[in-house]
């Protein structure tokens, strides 16, 4: 199982990387452990969805998987780990919609880009109903080892590469606070939108328009009209190329 790692490489974005912070007691080497571990994380996904993080409990989750507790701690020292492991087996799915969309719109303007690459992140999510339920509890001030502490790292690092590639001139310690910002509007209207299906693909669009159009104030093309006449209390900061 890997990491979605995002990084700048020759003018485009990658996904890769080895895997990394698991909290599992081993790896899986043959078919039935595998197999095994699957079933676990395929419960935990229907568990944690159906019951809540709080109250979904090992117990439940091994009845769900069909197997004892015992067995579920061979592989699994605790709920924490568990679901740690079940976003992490997300995030390739996830980086791969992104890379995807990237690819497809990859010589477009940037907001069209990152509409693009935003709608692509929101159909991945809301197709996985527990992985707003882990996002939701791993809010405000996060630990490393919050359930989604590995979504939310992946999803930076595809931001922070995005910024780079379209804003050359952008310094490390901007990059970083305007990628937590982009990320931040995402999160909170995803989780919005996984509990209001009725107006779920409205609140996506909007997202996606939110953050492209924060970027392109922020970083106008050179010829943008915004150069000559900012708009008052809204300056542009850095050239963006298309």
């Amino acid at each position: 199982m890997y990491d979605a790692i995002v990084t700048v490489s020759t003018g485009k974005l990658e996904t890769g990387g080895e895997a990394s912070g698991s909290r599992m007691r081993h790896a899986p080497q043959q078919a039935r452990g595998i197999a095994r571990v699957r079933a676990i994380l395929d419960a935990a996904e229907a568990t944690i969805a159906e019951l809540g993080y709080e109250a979904a409990t090992t117990n439940h989750i091994a009845e769900a998987a069909g197997i004892s507790v015992g067995s579920l701690y061979r592989w699994f020292p605790d709920k924490e780990s568990i679901a740690q492991e079940l976003v992490r087996s997300h995030l390739d799915r996830v980086a791969a919609r992104a890379f995807a969309a990237f690819e497809r719109t990859g010589a477009e303007p940037t907001p069209t880009l990152v509409r693009a690459v935003v709608r692509a992140v929101a159909t991945q999510w809301l197709a996985t109903p527990a992985i707003s339920v882990l996002v939701a509890v791993s809010l405000g001030p996060r630990p490393p080892d919050s359930p989604a502490a590995p979504l939310r790292q992946m999803l930076l690092g595809q931001v922070a590469a995005l910024l780079e590639l379209r804003v050359p001139s952008i310094p490390v310690a901007e990059r970083d606070v305007v990628a937590r910002t982009c990320i931040s509007l995402l999160e909170g209207a995803l989780l919005d939108a996984a509990g209001d299906e009725d107006h779920r693909s409205a609140i996506v669009e909007e997202a996606a328009y939110a953050i492209a159009a924060y970027l392109a104030m922020k970083y106008p093309f050179e010829d943008s009209h915004r150069w000559r006449q900012p708009m008052e209390g809204l300056p542009p900061s850095r050239i963006s190329v298309k």
